[in-house]
């Protein structure tokens, strides 16, 4: 073989493409639903399956950021026993999306997070999750439809990275945002013109929604790290009111 050797970036697309992919296709089914039936059939009453088929928790994230990180914040986030709804695992992914996204508040990301009842935003090492139209979109449905919205961080004490988010934030504008697949960015911006009257509208939308996220996970990291300084910086009803998003 001739060419030049690169290193693999094991993100999403290089898990799905190199797992996902190559373990669903015989089923025609998602990974969830394949790994759910075996756990129903081996370990689960029958009438358990309404439960473990139904997510309690959207996750919002870019398929550019770490695998590891992903999984690493995950773990850390959310109760080994909820179930959640991930797209790369609970949509089939050699299946024809295009169709579905017709109606963006019936397709079935929008379906998933309105039946959730909390929705975590998976941000990366560069924070670059709030760069993706997908991800606006998903904090700007958790803002309408009252959904709790967390943004979650693989090291929650990583003040820094915070500082990176919310510089992400201050300059957020969804016309600026990318998506894999063009035709996507258009069916968003067309949504929030019909929807919103403007972009600009939804892109305040989308800076509240995310503004109280990190105000939480700020609290929270500043908590748990016992950083007396930043706890300062919270009012007294925050500090009362605090508790762990997981």
């Amino acid at each position: 073989a001739v060419g030049e050797a690169r290193e693999m970036n094991p993100n999403m697309h290089l898990v799905v493409a190199r797992y996902v992919k190559p373990w669903t296709q015989q089923f025609r089914a998602p990974l969830s639903l394949v790994l759910n039936a075996g756990s129903v059939s081996d370990h689960r009453r029958a009438n358990d399956w309404k439960e473990l088929c139904t997510a309690k928790v959207f996750v919002s994230h870019s398929w550019g950021d770490s695998f590891e990180d992903f999984v690493k914040t995950l773990r850390w986030s959310v109760h080994a026993e909820t179930t959640v709804w991930v797209c790369s695992f609970a949509l089939w992914q050699h299946g024809d999306l295009a169709t579905k996204l017709e109606n963006l508040e019936q397709c079935p990301f929008a379906i998933a997070l309105r039946q959730s009842k909390r929705v975590v935003a998976v941000c990366g090492q560069t924070a670059d999750i709030f760069g993706r139209c997908w991800v606006a979109l998903e904090a700007t449905f958790a803002k309408r439809w009252n959904r709790t919205y967390d943004v979650v961080l693989p090291e929650d004490s990583n003040f820094h990275l915070w500082q990176s988010v919310h510089r992400r934030l201050q300059g957020l504008k969804l016309q600026e945002c990318d998506a894999s697949v063009p035709s996507d960015k258009v069916r968003i911006l067309e949504y929030a013109r019909k929807e919103f009257g403007s972009v600009d509208h939804i892109n305040e939308h989308i800076k509240d929604a995310a503004r109280l996220a990190l105000r939480r996970a700020e609290l929270m990291s500043a908590v748990t790290s016992g950083n007396l300084e930043r706890m300062r910086a919270f009012s007294e009803h925050e500090l009362m009111s605090w508790r762990s998003i997981r």
